[in-house]
Protein backbone atom coordinates (compact mmCIF):
# COMPACT_ATOMS: atom_id res chain seq x y z
CA UNK A 1 0.00 0.00 0.00
CA UNK A 2 1.33 3.44 -0.91
CA UNK A 3 1.23 6.12 1.77
CA UNK A 4 0.96 9.85 1.09
CA UNK A 5 0.97 13.11 3.04
CA UNK A 6 -0.90 16.01 1.41
CA UNK A 7 -1.03 19.58 2.67
CA UNK A 8 -2.51 22.86 1.53
CA UNK A 9 0.88 24.54 1.36
CA UNK A 10 0.56 27.86 3.10
CA UNK A 11 -0.94 28.65 6.51
CA UNK A 12 -4.21 30.22 7.57
CA UNK A 13 -2.31 33.45 8.35
CA UNK A 14 0.54 33.03 5.81
CA UNK A 15 -1.78 33.16 2.81
CA UNK A 16 0.19 32.83 -0.44
CA UNK A 17 -1.22 34.08 -3.75
CA UNK A 18 -4.39 36.17 -3.86
CA UNK A 19 -6.28 38.25 -6.37
CA UNK A 20 -7.81 36.01 -9.01
CA UNK A 21 -8.26 33.42 -6.27
CA UNK A 22 -7.19 32.90 -2.67
CA UNK A 23 -4.50 30.23 -2.64
CA UNK A 24 -5.15 28.95 0.88
CA UNK A 25 -8.92 28.68 0.46
CA UNK A 26 -8.65 26.90 -2.89
CA UNK A 27 -5.86 24.54 -1.81
CA UNK A 28 -7.89 23.55 1.24
CA UNK A 29 -10.70 22.49 -1.10
CA UNK A 30 -8.34 20.38 -3.23
CA UNK A 31 -6.54 18.49 -0.43
CA UNK A 32 -9.52 16.39 0.73
CA UNK A 33 -10.52 15.65 -2.87
CA UNK A 34 -7.05 14.34 -3.76
CA UNK A 35 -7.04 12.34 -0.52
CA UNK A 36 -10.41 10.84 -1.42
CA UNK A 37 -9.19 9.75 -4.86
CA UNK A 38 -6.06 8.17 -3.37
CA UNK A 39 -8.08 6.35 -0.72
CA UNK A 40 -10.29 4.97 -3.49
CA UNK A 41 -7.07 3.49 -4.91
CA UNK A 42 -6.39 1.81 -1.53
CA UNK A 43 -3.68 4.27 -0.53
CA UNK A 44 -3.14 5.48 3.02
CA UNK A 45 -3.36 9.28 3.17
CA UNK A 46 -2.57 11.87 5.84
CA UNK A 47 -3.79 15.43 5.26
CA UNK A 48 -2.60 18.63 6.91
CA UNK A 49 -3.59 22.30 7.00
CA UNK A 50 -1.43 24.72 8.99
CA UNK A 51 -3.70 26.86 11.18
CA UNK A 52 -1.03 28.06 13.62
CA UNK A 53 2.01 29.53 11.87
CA UNK A 54 2.44 33.30 11.76
CA UNK A 55 5.49 33.56 9.46
CA UNK A 56 6.65 31.96 6.22
CA UNK A 57 9.60 30.27 7.98
CA UNK A 58 7.29 29.04 10.74
CA UNK A 59 4.91 27.68 8.10
CA UNK A 60 7.65 25.74 6.31
CA UNK A 61 8.97 24.35 9.60
CA UNK A 62 5.48 23.32 10.75
CA UNK A 63 4.69 21.58 7.47
CA UNK A 64 8.05 19.79 7.31
CA UNK A 65 7.69 18.65 10.93
CA UNK A 66 4.25 17.18 10.18
CA UNK A 67 5.45 15.37 7.06
CA UNK A 68 8.50 14.00 8.85
CA UNK A 69 6.30 12.65 11.65
CA UNK A 70 4.65 10.25 9.16
CA UNK A 71 5.82 7.20 7.29
CA UNK A 72 5.13 7.94 3.65
CA UNK A 73 6.12 7.17 0.09
CA UNK A 74 5.36 10.57 -1.38
CA UNK A 75 4.83 14.14 -0.19
CA UNK A 76 2.28 16.39 -1.92
CA UNK A 77 1.81 20.11 -1.28
CA UNK A 78 -1.00 21.86 -3.14
CA UNK A 79 -0.28 25.40 -4.40
CA UNK A 80 -1.75 27.93 -6.79
CA UNK A 81 0.43 30.63 -8.31
CA UNK A 82 -0.62 34.03 -9.54
CA UNK A 83 -0.76 34.07 -13.32
CA UNK A 84 -2.71 34.84 -16.43
CA UNK A 85 -4.25 32.62 -19.09
CA UNK A 86 -1.04 33.09 -21.11
CA UNK A 87 1.36 32.31 -18.25
CA UNK A 88 -0.82 29.92 -16.29
CA UNK A 89 -1.02 26.19 -16.36
CA UNK A 90 0.25 23.42 -14.15
CA UNK A 91 3.72 22.36 -13.10
CA UNK A 92 4.98 19.82 -10.62
CA UNK A 93 8.14 20.55 -8.66
CA UNK A 94 10.59 17.84 -7.69
CA UNK A 95 13.89 17.76 -5.80
CA UNK A 96 15.83 14.69 -6.94
CA UNK A 97 16.32 13.46 -10.48
CA UNK A 98 14.75 10.13 -9.51
CA UNK A 99 11.38 11.89 -9.22
CA UNK A 100 11.46 13.72 -12.57
CA UNK A 101 9.47 11.12 -14.52
CA UNK A 102 6.75 10.92 -11.86
CA UNK A 103 6.54 14.73 -11.65
CA UNK A 104 6.16 14.95 -15.45
CA UNK A 105 3.45 12.28 -15.44
CA UNK A 106 1.48 14.04 -12.69
CA UNK A 107 1.82 17.44 -14.38
CA UNK A 108 0.54 16.00 -17.66
CA UNK A 109 -2.41 14.29 -15.95
CA UNK A 110 -3.43 17.49 -14.17
CA UNK A 111 -3.11 19.46 -17.41
CA UNK A 112 -5.26 17.01 -19.34
CA UNK A 113 -7.88 16.72 -16.59
CA UNK A 114 -8.28 20.49 -16.29
CA UNK A 115 -7.69 21.43 -19.93
CA UNK A 116 -4.84 23.79 -19.04
CA UNK A 117 -1.26 24.20 -20.26
CA UNK A 118 1.24 21.60 -19.05
CA UNK A 119 4.29 23.52 -17.86
CA UNK A 120 5.93 20.21 -16.94
CA UNK A 121 8.23 18.95 -14.24
CA UNK A 122 10.53 21.56 -12.69
CA UNK A 123 13.56 20.69 -10.57
CA UNK A 124 13.84 22.91 -7.49
CA UNK A 125 16.56 22.35 -4.92
CA UNK A 126 16.11 25.71 -3.15
CA UNK A 127 12.75 25.10 -1.44
CA UNK A 128 12.63 24.11 2.22
CA UNK A 129 9.67 21.81 1.69
CA UNK A 130 11.35 19.81 -1.06
CA UNK A 131 14.63 19.48 0.82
Amino acid sequence: MNEFVISSGHAKVVRGASGYLDEVNEARKIVPKVAEYLKDLDCKVHTFNDDTSKTQRGNINTIVKYYNSKNRDLDVSIHFNAGTKETGGTKVLYYGDGNKALAAKVSKAISEALGIKDRGAKKRTDLGFLK
